[in-house]
């Protein structure tokens, strides 16, 4: 039963169907202890000398018509015992019956304390409270919660007055209802209605109303709860669904029924809810308690509290009973253990209940810790990044002081060109020594001078190009261009500027090295790899002719003398014809890597998942492979369809061949942004390689693995770097011998974007 039941005035006990006593208020147990003990479980009859089948006469007749009886009236020592039976419906359906007993001599000392009780629940009750005169609705007493309710802020604008004449009643034809419903049952219980407060807003309550008799005039107790929230999120509803708001309404009519019964609440709430004994023994958990700790309600009521409380910390900080036991509520955090002996971190309220046992709800907090330990680390790491960027700004205060230093010291010893120039008018404002003996000036003719004045520039429409780029940018790098001498003499430069604000001034600063020697041996190099590459095609193609003689006299030595070789020569012939197959496939990719070096790119935009869809798929056919393929959504690329087919196959064919060895090959292939370019992956979990020697993976022959342990040429990874070169972007690989390895390549964007 409620606190509310337990601090209303009066004698008031419920017994259930077994006539056995459930729960009183405070008034019935000060009462009936004393004389009887503990009188719990214990039959209704023994509390009366009364014969027995009168009072069960009307027990009986309560609980078959589930309807309020007449009164029993009966004499008991000095005392007349009125009892009046109020039928309380279960979910089974199984009633119990409040009695409200009164016994006509109650001492004027008793009354008085009953009389304060009652004024105090009236006044200090949370829900909203009005006395009226049943004859003309005169109001004659109100607590502060209905003045809340309503809008108003002392009682004396209400009192004395009808609800009519202030115009509360947004239907007053319901008030006439409730005094029909009140003259025949004597109450009306949690029945909705709507008022209008002071300020003309319609507040809609659950309203429970007593007719009583005070001062030998009959009034109307009316206890009223503020239930317009839920009315607006009920009308809501009606408009979305006509069939969920009758479930709704039904629901919370079966809730305010139950109002009275624990066993309802407990069932629905979402923490644990644990109900034990004095010594710790469970009589009762809910269905988040079994869900929480993994036990079913039948196991429960076999344990007690220390079966689940972990040994270490319940030996540290032992369950407060005592305290308990003395109306103290108690608040603590615990590790409990759960049915598969995982602990799970809880947080329990505990208190004691009126009938002498404990009520525990516990709230598992594991979210909380992980959000509570999160904060405390976020909170110590800001401490920290507050000490390192203070120790960081000490520092650059410091570097600031010497800065212009070293910037100087470094502006006059670089070996490359240094120079600062003015963006509104192109002229050089400093320049150092290494750019001066670049180009052939002194600093008196160049400074305060413009590149074009000074006859540096070849190619004009590419210096407004460099000019956009600064305007738009702010900066640009690794830019190669032609400028000419003092001297007449063109020279190859690789320029990077960056724009820096000064003064309220906009300048660039260009570094500049001179790359022209490196681009003659850039062009000798090219002319040497045009030459390499056409004699291995020379060799390449040359060898297939004797190859294939090799191949077909060892066919017709298989097919003609196969009877009369032995099983040694036949090993041989075997061996023969298998190593001139390698051979062939060993110059099918030279041929092919040649050939590379002279294709030219067919760039387009390349739908990448329909590409490494169709090499998967030909691939697992080809392999049989039993490997799990994942594939994440993969960027668009941008290059020659033929030549980034090629890097698929050599890529995915790799991972399925290192991979074959694993009992349950993984292969995972996905794409990620890296600034201006995309990323593209494939990882396995197969045989990986050590990383001292990853710089060998993508040479001509180089080879990681004996070919007794998986075949190949060597040149397919020395392929799919130069297509992925070819592009201008990167590749590379990482790995772990034993442990898998991913391969990365990059391509620049799309042109565009």
């Amino acid at each position: 039963m409620s606190d509310f039941f337990y601090w209303l005035p009066g004698l008031l006990v419920v017994v259930d169907a077994n006539f056995k006593i459930v729960s009183g208020n405070k008034e019935f147990v000060e009462y009936a202890s004393p004389d009887h003990g503990n009188i719990f479980g214990k039959e209704i009859f023994s509390l009366f000398k009364t014969p027995r089948h009168i009072l069960q006469s009307a027990l009986e007749d309560v609980r078959i018509n589930k309807q309020p009886t007449s009164p029993l009236l009966f004499t008991e020592a000095d005392k007349t015992v009125k009892i009046e039976f109020t039928p309380v419906p279960e979910n089974g359906g199984v009633p119990f019956v409040i009695l409200k007993i009164e016994f006509t001599t109650a001492d004027a000392k008793n009354a008085t304390d009953t009389h304060d009780l009652f004024a105090n629940l009236f006044e200090f009750n949370p829900a909203a409270l009005a006395i009226s005169r049943l004859s003309d609705a005169t109001i004659i007493n109100v607590n502060e919660a209905l003045l809340r309710l309503l809008d108003f802020s002392d009682k004396a604008e209400l009192v004395g007055k009808t609800a009519e004449s202030l115009n509360l009643m947004d239907n007053p034809e319901q008030r006439n209802e409730i005094i029909r419903q009140l003259k025949e049952n004597k109450k009306v219980m949690n029945t909705e209605g709507s008022l209008r407060t002071r300020k003309g807003n319609v507040k809609w309550t659950s309203m429970s109303l007593l007719l009583v008799n005070l001062n030998d005039e009959p009034c109307l107790i009316a206890v009223m709860i503020d239930i317009t929230e839920r009315k607006m999120a009920e009308d809501k509803l009606k408009s979305i669904n006509a069939e969920l708001e009758d479930r709704i309404m039904e629901r919370s009519r079966k809730m305010l029924e139950t109002e009275l019964e624990y066993h309802s609440v407990i069932e629905q709430a979402t923490d644990g809810i644990f109900i034990s004994d004095d010594k710790g023994k469970y009589i009762d958990v809910n269905p988040s308690a079994c869900a929480l700790l993994g036990y079913t309600k039948e196991e429960f009521l076999k344990m007690t509290t220390q079966d689940v409380l972990q040994p270490e910390e319940a030996r540290r900080n032992p369950p407060k009973f005592a305290e308990l036991l003395d109306g103290k509520k108690i608040l603590s955090r615990r590790n409990l253990i759960r049915k598969d002996g995982s602990l799970v971190p809880v947080e329990i309220n505990a208190r004691m209940l009126t009938n002498g046992r404990m009520l525990g709800m516990v709230r598992d907090i594991t979210e909380r810790q992980r959000e509570e330990e999160a904060i405390q680390n976020m909170n110590a790491a800001l401490e920290e990044k507050v000490k390192e960027r203070t120790a960081e700004l000490e520092r650059k205060v410091t570097e600031l002081k010497e800065s212009e230093d070293k910037f100087e010291k470094a502006f006059k010893a670089s070996s490359a060109g240094i120079t600062i120039t003015r963006l509104s008018d192109s002229r050089y404002m400093e320049v150092n020594d290494s750019f001066l003996q670049m180009i052939g000036c002194s600093r008196e003719e160049v400074l305060h001078h413009s590149s074009t004045e000074l006859g540096l520039i070849v190619n004009i429409k590419q210096r407004e190009e460099v000019l956009r780029a600064l305007i738009r940018d702010g900066s640009f790098k690794h830019m190669e261009m032609t400028i000419k001498r003092r001297s007449g003499e063109l020279i190859e430069i690789l320029s990077s500027i960056e724009t820096i604000q000064h003064g309220g001034e906009k300048f660039a600063i260009n570094i500049i090295y001179d790359i022209t020697e490196l681009k003659h041996a850039q062009q000798k190099l090219e002319v040497a790899n045009r030459e390499l590459e056409a004699f291995t095609y020379s060799v390449s193609h040359d060898l297939r002719a004797p190859l294939r003689s090799i191949i077909g006299y060892s066919e017709i030595l298989k097919e003609d003398f196969d009877p009369v070789l032995d099983d040694e020569g036949k090993r041989h012939l075997n061996k023969i014809q298998n190593n001139a197959t390698k051979m062939g496939r060993l110059i099918d990719d030279l041929l092919a890597f040649s050939k590379l070096g002279k294709q030219e790119l067919a760039k387009a935009q390349i739908h990448t998942d329909t590409m490494v869809e169709k090499n998967i798929h030909d691939l697992v056919a080809s392999t049989q492979t039993n490997a799990e393929i994942i594939v994440d959504a993969l960027a668009p690329s941008f290059g020659d369809l033929s030549m980034l087919n090629q890097v698929w196959q050599n890529l995915i064919s790799n991972a399925i061949k290192y991979s074959s060895k694993k009992e349950t090959p993984v292969i995972h292939i996905g794409s990620f942004p890296d600034g201006e370019e995309v990323v593209f992956f494939v990882k396995d979990n197969g045989a990986g390689f050590n990383m001292d020697y990853g710089h060998k993976l993508f040479g001509v022959f180089q080879r990681l693995h004996r070919t007794t342990e998986f075949e190949g040429t060597g040149v397919g990874l020395a392929l799919t770097k130069r297509i992925v070169d070819k592009h201008g972007g990167r590749i590379w690989a990482e790995g772990r011998d034993g442990e898998g390895a991913t391969f990365f390549f990059s391509l620049p964007p799309m042109p565009g974007d």
